[in-house]
């Protein structure tokens, strides 16, 4: 060979993904090499030789052992004179009408460590026997023979040994998921009415292809043609029930031979696996695209289409990738008309379910299905539906934000048609609402979810054989050792106690007073929330302050309080005189002043352990109506002081919030 055949092996593209490209190759030049001929009784033999280097331990796994060969054997017409030489050239265009490129043969070196042929063809009334090794070598071609045989049959053998490592791991295994690949691949030959026999063995089984073909794949076959841009193309609908392959895919074809293929999962997520029948049986379905435009685009590899990137609009008598694949789903999906329509029911079904019991929140998508549900695969989990639908309520509040700036930005005065605009305004106004709908039922299963863990962290933990601390139960309220100038509104859950905590002009969490931003203290004392309030008719920023609340947890079923520094009344009472007695700046700097009849609203959550009840019994307290509890009012320091048990603080949030819960079918 007149090239530099090394490098140009190492050039061919052959990804691990196609280890039976080379296979496929040598199968179609047999089909070729019949159709040279005038014979009608053409015969392709296939057989599969596996590395049997390793003992089975059961028969039965013979045909998952990996392969090592393959020999194919046909009746054509030979490497004759004409035949060999081409083969020495590269890149030949001997076969060009019948789609070959002149390179299948590389594919079979990129592949394989060696290829043996041997061929007895007929030239001049004599026959001939050519034998020769194809290999990587200077020129590629080793030990060739040429001797005249009484033989007077045509045979060629085409032995393609040592798959590398790498393809021979690619490779499947199963003699019949290669029997239907090779069908696959050359489905047009099998759909022709001169096909020649084809046989797939290895030493346990045997297929005829072509009755496989008739049994499992034509009968169910459906063909149309549609046209692009005065192109015209041939899809041809595959139900295939014995693939092991569950993707459904698009295979574009280029002169009789598949090039690549497409899963169709990604066009339509609905064929994300098998399809059931009516008999409730599974199938793969397949679409096989040819016509004369692929045939003229596909590269010499026959491993992709030269399509033009059409995005500029340069190129408009030009078919792009895109136009051509839209094409082929709308007719994948009016061939699957009623598959997709009974698995989109079902997956409504899921979906709506899925939304009523667990997220409320995403009902303005079920209002607006068609448009979004198709873009959700069926049968998710719920983590990942719930991801999906949380995408798609994301899509839909950004394009009613965009089509918000687009109503606003829009002078009445220019409207001419003022019924088609009124009518475009109230679906915005509707869908906006839905919307709003939608967050609130969020943060109300939020709110659910927020007092489901407050309960739960309440109980006796088993494993460490104590109850939960403080902090625990503190940072569900509202984040440790933070201000509410580090938190989002939704990441504090002081509702729980008092729903008018929620707003507030500043609030620390496990802050030293020393360090509060809104006043200075020389004090380490450390309240579990302090809270600086404003009039909330002004919503001032800064004080003075029209009220101070302040917060303080105790661990669940705690006993151990002294008089002194455990006791939480003395707690509240020494917070309220430190900051009455200190000297306050705004954020600024500035000294401003507490007045002095600045309201301390306290709360001390914490179990009604005897030690409790007996303390505020001894500072005045009353029991409140449902005796969960103990209230009062301190008129020296001006603070209302009240004790919440756990078990109350828990009830009382539940109540508050249950007919939320019951309008949203929340369970109880």
């Amino acid at each position: 060979m007149e090239i530099d055949f090394k490098g140009r092996i190492k050039n061919v593209d052959l990804p691990y993904s196609k280890s039976l490209l080379p296979l496929f190759e040598a199968v179609v030049n047999s089909i070729h090499a019949i159709q040279e001929t005038s014979i009608t009784d053409g015969i392709v033999e296939i057989l599969i030789e596996r590395d049997d280097s390793e003992p089975l331990l059961d028969p039965k796994d013979y045909e998952f052992q990996p392969i090592k060969n393959f020999v194919v054997t046909d009746n054509g017409i030979g490497f004759n004179e004409k035949n060999y030489n081409a083969f020495l050239t590269a890149d030949t265009t001997i076969k060009a009408a019948q789609g070959a490129k002149g390179i299948g043969r590389f594919f079979w070196l990129k592949a394989f460590k060696n290829v043996e042929i041997d061929s007895i063809f007929n030239e001049s009334t004599k026959f001939y026997k050519r034998k020769f090794n194809f290999l990587v070598s200077e020129n590629g071609i080793e030990d060739h023979e040429l001797t005249e045989t009484q033989e007077n049959r045509n045979i060629t053998v085409v032995k393609l040994l040592d798959f590398h490592e790498k393809y021979k791991l690619a490779c499947p295994r199963k003699t019949e998921t290669i029997a239907l690949r090779i069908i696959e691949h050359a489905l047009v030959y099998f759909l022709s009415e001169n096909c020649p026999k084809v046989f797939l063995r290895d030493k346990t089984e045997k297929f005829e292809l072509n009755k496989l073909f008739e049994e499992r794949i034509k009968a169910l076959s459906d063909t149309n043609i549609f046209n692009i841009k005065s192109s015209d193309f041939q899809i041809t609908h595959l139900k295939l029930y014995a693939c092991e392959e569950s993707k459904h895919q698009i295979h574009y074809c280029a002169d009789f031979r598949e090039v690549m293929h497409e899963n169709l999962s990604i066009y339509i997520p609905d064929l994300s696996k098998r399809i059931k029948d009516e008999e409730n049986n599974t199938f793969t379905y397949m679409a096989y695209v040819s016509g004369k435009y692929l045939n003229e685009k596909v590269n010499s590899e026959r491993t992709n289409f030269n399509f033009v990137d059409d995005s500029n609009g340069l190129f408009q008598d030009e078919i792009t990738k895109k136009e051509l694949t839209t094409e082929i789903i709308k007719n994948a999906k009016q061939n699957l008309k009623s598959y997709l329509e009974k698995i989109k029911e079902e997956k409504l079904k899921q979906v709506e379910n899925f939304i009523k019991k667990e997220a409320p929140q995403y009902k303005p998508v079920l209002k607006y299905q068609e448009e979004y549900l198709d873009q959700i695969r069926p049968d998710l989990p719920d983590d990942r539906l719930d991801i999906e639908l949380y995408k798609i309520t994301s899509n839909i509040e950004l394009k009613l934000k965009e089509k918000s700036k687009e109503i606003l930005k829009t002078d009445i005065t220019d409207v001419r048609d003022l019924e088609s605009y009124k009518e475009e305004y109230r679906k915005f106004i509707e869908e906006i609402n839905e919307i709003g709908k939608s967050k609130l039922a969020k943060y109300i299963i939020h709110r659910k979810l927020i007092l489901e863990l407050l309960s739960k962290t309440l109980e006796f933990n088993i494993e460490e054989n104590k109850y939960n601390l403080e902090e625990n139960i503190h940072e569900i309220i509202f984040p440790l050792r933070t201000t509410s100038e580090d938190i989002d509104y939704e990441k504090q859950n002081l509702w729980i106690i008092d729903e008018k905590l929620a707003y507030h002009n500043y609030l620390a969490s496990d802050k030293p007073l020393s360090k509060l931003e809104p006043i200075t203290i020389s004090e380490s004392d450390r309240p579990d929330i302090i809270i600086f309030n404003s009039p909330f008719a002004f919503v001032e920023d800064s004080p003075p302050f029209s009220s101070i609340v302040i917060i303080e947890f105790k661990r669940p079923v705690r006993k151990d309080y002294s008089e002194d520094s455990e006791n939480p009344i003395s707690q509240i009472y020494s917070y309220v005189r430190k900051i009455q007695d200190g000297i306050v700046l705004d954020k600024n700097g500035r000294p401003i002043t507490i007045k002095e009849n600045t309201p301390f609203y306290s709360y001390i959550i914490c179990d009604l352990t005897n030690k409790i009840k007996e303390i505020s019994e001894n500072y005045g307290l009353i029991t409140t109506p449902d005796e969960m509890g103990y209230f009062g009012y301190n008129k020296n320091l001006s603070t209302y002081i009240e004790i919440i048990s756990f078990d109350k603080l828990l009830n009382d949030a539940k109540k508050r919030n249950q007919i939320l819960f019951d309008k949203l079918n929340l369970p109880r």
